[in-house]
């Protein structure tokens, strides 16, 4: 899966979870988006039939404002999942990561804290969407991610190896993995340049 980074700010949003999404989940998740591109459709098809409406009723006898207004007003009968469509503005997160995939991703970070390398996850990111990963202006200059899809089988090519869990964790330390209980995964090293705010692109093949 190729990878694009950069600055700037990300859309939508992602708490850590307790464990990995799921194959029911994750299809759970393709519905609600498919659901909400169809209402947005529906959306802009409403917007024009509203000024028409209003401009019919009006007979040129309305001002600009008053029809201005009667169209806001029948914008307040959409439902409210449009109006977050609408209203969702740029999210304030230091480090996201976006899945431009049509999948699912379960995604884990890595990064040194204290002086000592530290792994934590997930974030379960739906399609087109992003995770706010880290939410303060990023301290390391390195970044390390790692992502799987919801059967588990990783989508990054990385070559840094350290621990993981099976549901969420945070994990200090990158020997032992497995005699400590947890698994062993690669990690990609993401170099943010130094930037307060970084925004990593996770795209498919």
């Amino acid at each position: 899966m190729p990878i694009f980074s950069g600055t700037g700010g990300a859309t939508g949003g992602a708490e850590v979870v307790e464990q990995p999404a799921t194959v029911r989940q994750a299809e759970m998740k393709r519905i609600i988006f498919v659901m909400g591109q169809e209402l947005y459709g529906a959306m802009r098809e409403f917007m024009p039939m509203s000024t028409e409406i209003a401009r019919a009723r009006c007979r040129y006898r309305c001002p600009r404002k008053r029809l201005l207004r009667r169209v806001y007003d029948r914008m307040l009968l959409l439902p409210a999942s449009l109006v977050l469509f609408v209203l969702n503005g740029p999210a304030r997160a230091e480090f996201s990561v976006c899945n431009q995939s049509l999948d699912v991703l379960n995604v884990a970070i890595g990064y040194e804290e204290d002086g000592e390398f530290q792994t934590e996850g997930w974030w379960s990111v739906g399609a087109n969407r992003c995770a706010e990963v880290i939410r303060e202006p990023l301290k390391n200059r390195y970044i390390y991610v790692y992502a799987e899809d919801v059967f588990g089988q990783p989508v990054t090519e990385g070559s840094i190896p350290t621990c993981i869990g099976a549901k969420r964790f945070l994990i200090r330390g990158t020997k032992d993995c497995w005699l400590r209980g947890h698994k062993q995964a690669d990690f990609f090293e993401v170099d943010t340049r130094e930037q307060e705010r970084w925004t990593l692109f996770l795209k498919n093949n």
